[in-house]
C-alpha cells in the first residue's frame, strides 16, 4: 500500500458493503501513518445491507455510488487534487 501511495499519490478503494469499519477504514488507518496521501472510499455510506438478484445488482450499484463511472471519477478527482 505504501509503495502504490508514493507512486500515485492518491488511494481509492472499493467495497460492496459498510465502508464504516470496512477495508477502505484500514487501508486509510495505514496510509495515514505512513504516507498520506488524498484517498477515496466508495462503499455503503452507513446503511443497512440489501440483497438484489442478479438482475437488480446494476441498481444496487448505481444506488451507492459504486459504478465504474463512479470509481473512475473518484480516481480523476485524486488526481486532480496531486496537481
Amino acid at each position: 500500500m505504501e509503495k502504490a501511495a508514493r507512486e500515485t499519490g492518491g488511494i481509492v478503494t472499493c467495497e460492496e458493503h459498510n465502508i464504516m469499519g470496512g477495508f477502505g477504514s484500514a487501508v486509510s488507518e495505514v496510509i495515514s501513518e505512513r504516507y498520506p496521501v488524498h484517498m477515496r472510499r466508495i462503499g455503503a455510506k452507513d446503511q443497512f445491507g440489501e440483497s438484489a438478484r442478479d438482475s437488480e445488482i446494476p441498481l444496487l450499484l448505481e444506488k451507492h455510488g459504486m459504478t465504474s463511472i463512479h470509481i473512475s471519477n473518484a480516481v480523476k478527482d485524486i488526481r486532480s487534487k496531486k496537481q
